[in-house]
């Protein structure tokens, strides 16, 4: 009977992990107690680790072979030597970047598991405690849960229809028939035809619910649509801006946490905020309701004034 893949994925991470977190070489017997997933008579763990440590070396890790002490002909050790793990990935566009990092949060989760953590616990017991390094690439959460988001990636791949709870000053529901997933400055954003407005619009997928999320029938989507266009035809929301905005005392933290306050008057602090695009300033404000509002640049302030009127009327 062949092994089922999930189970094989896990396990190559799991024996990866335990080879890079060690700093001496593990032998077979040390792995298949440390490293789950390693079941049956002792040929059938010998054949699955021969099997494992080809398919990593054919992933182009190198796994070195020897033992702590050359003096003594030991049993033979494995281990991955960290500066020998890297990849040189070059340049990737903007799908090439989101692809990374749906991967990267599946590492991230297995990573975390219980599994893995136990794997982890048993090296530490046989050669003491483990460096644990974070990654040093930042990748974007999937802000929904895993389910949820797969299902809108799937539909927006497959071409399907999809209806669901949206949060923004009010609470929607939304039909939508997706074109397209993008990444921005780590948030993810749907872009799609809203079929009650027929208009094409943007949602943040961190605001779209995970509780009645619905997939419903195929759509042609129109061979004209380009993503790229549709950026840079609102280029002006997505260009990362400075605001001043007052906020009451002792209210509005979700803008105080963003930049230091300093005091304005006997009622206001003034907050100088960076690097936001106008739909995140918006929003920011918009949240923290009569607690806060735009001082400068003053054209910003009258943007968002008739953004606040369109939300309102629907």
């Amino acid at each position: 009977m062949s092994e089922s893949s999930p189970n094989k994925s896990e396990r190559l991470i799991n024996l990866t992990m335990a080879l890079l977190a060690t700093k001496r070489f593990l032998t077979k017997n040390q792995i298949f107690e440390s490293v789950d997933g390693y079941e049956g008579f002792p040929e059938t763990k010998e054949r699955m680790f021969e099997r494992d440590k080809t398919e990593l070396r054919t992933l182009g890790l190198e796994i070195e072979v020897g033992n702590d002490d050359p003096l003594f002909d030991d049993e033979a050790g494995y281990r991955i030597n960290p500066r020998n793990y890297s990849l040189n990935i070059g340049e990737m566009d903007s799908q090439d970047l989101s692809l990374l990092s749906l991967a990267a949060n599946q590492w991230q989760n297995s990573l975390f598991s219980h599994n893995a953590q136990s794997a982890l616990r048993k090296i530490e017991a046989i050669h003491g405690v483990v460096e644990r390094e974070p990654l040093e690439v930042t990748f974007a959460h999937t802000e929904v849960s895993e389910v949820r988001f797969d299902e809108i990636w799937r539909a927006t791949k497959d071409h399907r229809e999809i209806t669901f709870d949206y949060r923004s000053l009010t609470l929607t529901r939304r039909h939508v028939s997706p074109y397209a997933l993008y990444l921005l400055r780590g948030r993810w954003y749907l872009v799609g035809l809203d079929q009650e407005k027929k208009e094409l619009r943007q949602f943040k997928v961190s605001r779209i619910g995970s509780e009645n999320l619905e997939v419903g029938r195929s759509f042609t989507p129109p061979s004209d649509f380009n993503l790229q266009e549709f950026l840079q035809g609102g280029s002006h929301q997505n260009e990362l801006l400075t605001v001043e905005i007052l906020v009451r005392k002792g209210r509005a933290q979700g803008v105080r946490a963003l930049s230091p306050a300093r005091e304005f008057d006997a009622d206001w602090d003034l907050v100088q905020v960076e690097n936001l695009s106008q739909s995140e300033i918006f929003e920011l404000v918009a949240q923290a309701s009569d607690s806060a509002k735009i001082l400068s640049p003053k054209n910003l302030q009258e943007s968002f004034h008739s953004w606040i009127a369109s939300k309102r009327n629907g």
